[in-house]
C-alpha cells in the first residue's frame, strides 16, 4: 500500500488512458516510468514486448475491473508501480467477466519477485473496497487519487473491525439468542 501511495504521489500514474489495445496501455505506462526515471528508455521496447507477451500467456486480469500486468528486468533495482485508469474498459479475460478499467503495472528486477507477490494482496484489498474504488473511478487528477489512497488506508483498520465485529459466526450467534418483542422491534 506504502509503495502505491509514493508511486502516486511521484506520478507514477494515467488517468483516463485513451488507448483500444494492450500494446497501446503497456506503451504508455511504460513510457510514464521512462519518464520518472525508473527505467532506461533502452529498455522500454522489451519492457513492453515482455507485458504483451506474458498477457498472451495468460490473463493478468484478477477480476473485479482490475488487471496486474508485470514484467521483470535485468538493471531495476527497485520495484516500479504504475496506475492506469482506462477511459473505456478493455476486456482482459478477467474470471469474473468484468472489462477493465484499473491496471497496477509492476516492473522489477527477477531477483526480486517476491516483492511483486507482497504487493497482490495489497492491490486486492484496495481494490475490493467499494469506496475507493468509486473515489478511484471519479478522481480527476492525481491528488484526488492520493487522497483516495489516503482515505482507504485511513479507514480500512475501522472496516476491519467492523467486520470482524459483525462476521457471519457473531450474527448467528445474536440471532440464536431471544430477545424480547420490545427490544426486537428497536433493531427494525
Amino acid at each position: 500500500m506504502e509503495r502505491l501511495r509514493r508511486a502516486v504521489g511521484q506520478g507514477s500514474l494515467l488517468l483516463d488512458l485513451d488507448a483500444s489495445d494492450l500494446a497501446a496501455v503497456f506503451g504508455q505506462a511504460v513510457d510514464r516510468a521512462v519518464a520518472l526515471g525508473a527505467v532506461s528508455e533502452g529498455d522500454r521496447d522489451t519492457i513492453v514486448d515482455d507485458l504483451l507477451t506474458r498477457e498472451q500467456r495468460f490473463s493478468t486480469a484478477i477480476g473485479h475491473a482490475v488487471a496486474v500486468p508485470h514484467a521483470y528486468l535485468e538493471g531495476l533495482t527497485d520495484q516500479v508501480v504504475v496506475f492506469v485508469r482506462l477511459k473505456r474498459p478493455l476486456n482482459m479475460g478477467a474470471p469474473d467477466g468484468t472489462p477493465t478499467w484499473f491496471l497496477f503495472v509492476l516492473l522489477g528486477p527477477p531477483d526480486h519477485a517476491t516483492e511483486h507477490l507482497d504487493t497482490l494482496p495489497a492491490i486486492a484489498r484496495l481494490m475490493s473496497d467499494e469506496e475507493f474504488e468509486y473515489e478511484a473511478g471519479e478522481a480527476r487528477n492525481d491528488n484526488e487519487l492520493l487522497a483516495a489512497l489516503v482515505h482507504f488506508k485511513l479507514l480500512a483498520p475501522v472496516r476491519l473491525l467492523a467486520a470482524r465485529m459483525f462476521a457471519p459466526a457473531h450474527l448467528e450467534a445474536l440471532d440464536a439468542e431471544e430477545e424480547p418483542e420490545a427490544e426486537q422491534q428497536q433493531w427494525v
